[in-house]
């Protein structure tokens, strides 16, 4: 699979919040966060629970247990 791409959120002066919150983690969470991205990267918009959720208009939120 593979065919997608995982791009973090930029704001206008170059900031990236999810990238930030993302190593913001301790270690352990830090790893699975990444790891669910890469995931998100191999099943792209075909990501389901348990580690992704539908919010609204399109918009999906992922799933990581601590």
């Amino acid at each position: 699979m593979g065919k997608f791409k995982a791009e973090f959120y930029e704001t206008d002066t170059g900031e990236k919040p999810a990238k930030d919150f993302l190593l913001s983690q301790d270690t352990k969470m830090r790893a699975k966060l990444f790891g669910l991205v890469d995931i998100l990267e191999d099943y792209g918009n075909n990501l389901r629970e348990p580690y992704s959720k539908p919010l609204n208009d399109g918009i999906f939120e992922l799933r990581a247990k601590v």
